[in-house]
């Protein structure tokens, strides 16, 4: 895991790991010019102090292991400016089916039985 230092435009970023800066290009991105400064802007958003695991150019951002390559490729800083990442979601401890409280048990109705000819001839 890197720690991301700063981000030079919307293809370049500099990481540091284990006390070492490297400057990382993003594989597969292609922005126009026009678009040049929004995208940097977007991609300094998604990555500002965060942790990434890179390998080979290939860039994913921790604890939500998004893929930026991929934000960047499908032109994610086209949509709305007000979007911003607010956290890992933690719902809290899984409890197993064995381990939660027991239910109370619904009472069954059992259908009703139909009588013996002998039974309805007798009631007439």
């Amino acid at each position: 895991m890197s720690r991301v230092v700063s981000v030079q435009d919307s293809r370049t970023i500099l990481v540091e790991f284990a006390g070492r800066r490297s400057v990382v290009v993003l594989t597969g991105v292609a922005v126009v010019a026009a678009d040049e400064a929004s995208a940097a802007d977007f991609l300094r958003r998604m990555l500002a102090g965060a942790w990434v695991l890179v390998e080979d150019g290939e860039v994913y951002r921790s604890p939500d292991a998004l893929y930026i390559n991929g934000e960047m490729i499908r032109h994610a800083w086209r949509t709305a400016p007000n979007m911003r990442y607010l956290g890992q979601f933690d719902p809290g401890p899984r409890t197993s089916a064995a381990t939660a409280a027991p239910r109370k048990a619904k009472p069954v109705s059992t259908p009703a039985r139909p009588r013996s000819r002998s039974a309805r001839r007798a009631r007439r």
